[in-house]
């Protein structure tokens, strides 16, 4: 093995970072990941100090990589206090709206709580011109030349968006089916059985021949009295989302479309809907935006990781001058053991 020939000689730290440095694509024939035959790893050549210097550079990494892992912990914690904070945006502005001194009044629903007085609370089916869901057995007629999309639970993204370039093309065949599952603007997509049952999407726009499969519940608002992105922002709220939640507790799996017609939102007027919707509209870009640096940031530092990496293991820089900081771990017990080695 090539660990044992070299671990009289080999730091087991200082091999470790080594390894990371691998390119272990290289050495793939033939398979969808990379990998490395044990031949492969024990006929590899290694430049290396001394143990004493090893043990060191191992000590350097081991502090720099720390603080480098602390700081991409950290971004990962801003993006998850992001996401939460996205839904108490969304879930504020539909069921308070956007002027904090309005009169409130119950609900009468108790996940909604108190809302604006002057709003009603009805369901899906008071708001909609049509609700169905989508047909059963289309799959055999997915194909690479299909000139329609078949969008598929899948296929819904985090932000009521649809993920229209991955979706799976069709020869949409004829009949009835073809009429009552086809996507026209405004619609409203909700996911209904299934890991994603829950998510919601609203379709801004068709610019293809578009249909639904059996897993996805089609709305359609009326548009006199219903903003679609407002209802899809009111589905995919925090009362929206306790809803279906409640409807599949215990045994049940998935929502059907009367669950979806029974659906309590919030309705205030057709001009608010729309105000409330440019606003969260607003501010969930602006959250994005941070979300969105927050993940350069990581790419970065990860990037920065492997680089400080592989040029501390091959002589790049020169750390034998460095020493931890004074409040450090690498400052008592464990630099001592670095100098015994």
């Amino acid at each position: 093995m090539f660990y044992t020939e070299l671990s009289h000689r080999v730091v087991g730290r200082f091999l470790y970072y080594y390894a990371t440095c691998f390119q272990f694509d290289q050495y793939s024939t033939n398979t969808a990941l990379p990998s490395m035959a044990q031949e492969d790893l024990a006929n590899i050549y290694m430049a290396a100090p001394g143990p004493s210097e090893q043990a060191h550079i191992a000590a350097f990494l081991d502090h720099e990589t720390a603080r480098i892992d602390a700081l991409v912990a950290e971004q990962h914690r801003l993006i998850e206090l992001l996401k939460e904070k996205r839904q108490a945006v969304i879930s504020h502005a539909v069921t308070k709206g956007l002027d904090p001194d309005v009169p409130m009044k119950d609900s009468g629903v108790e996940w909604l709580g108190e809302v604006p007085a002057h709003w009603d609370v009805v369901r899906i089916k008071n708001v909609s011109s049509f609700l169905t869901s989508g047909p059963r057995g289309w799959s055999d007629f997915i194909n690479d030349e299909g000139e329609d999309i078949f969008l598929q639970s899948g296929d819904l993204g985090n932000h009521l968006n649809i993920l229209f370039d991955k979706a799976k093309r069709i020869t949409t065949p004829q009949g009835a089916e073809g009429v009552r599952t086809r996507l026209q603007n405004n619609d409203v997509v909700v996911c209904i059985t299934g890991a994603n049952t829950g998510r919601v999407a609203v379709i801004n726009e068709v610019k293809e021949r578009a249909y639904v499969n059996q897993h996805l519940g089609l709305i359609r608002p009326h548009a006199s009295l219903c903003c679609s992105r407002f209802l899809g922002y009111s589905l995919a709220s925090i009362g929206g989302q306790t809803y279906f939640n409640v409807e599949q507790y215990g045994l049940k799996e998935g929502l059907s479309l009367t669950n979806l017609a029974e659906a309590p939102t919030t309705l205030p007027s057709l001009t608010e809907q729309s105000e409330i919707a440019q606003q969260i509209d607003t501010q969930l870009n602006h959250l994005d935006g941070l979300s969105t640096d927050a993940e350069v940031a990581i790419k970065l530092l990860q990037e920065r990781r492997s680089a400080l990496i592989s040029a501390a293991v091959t002589g790049k820089i020169d750390v034998r001058g460095w020493q931890p900081p004074a409040d450090s771990a690498l400052a008592t017990g464990e630099a001592t053991q670095m100098e015994a080695v």
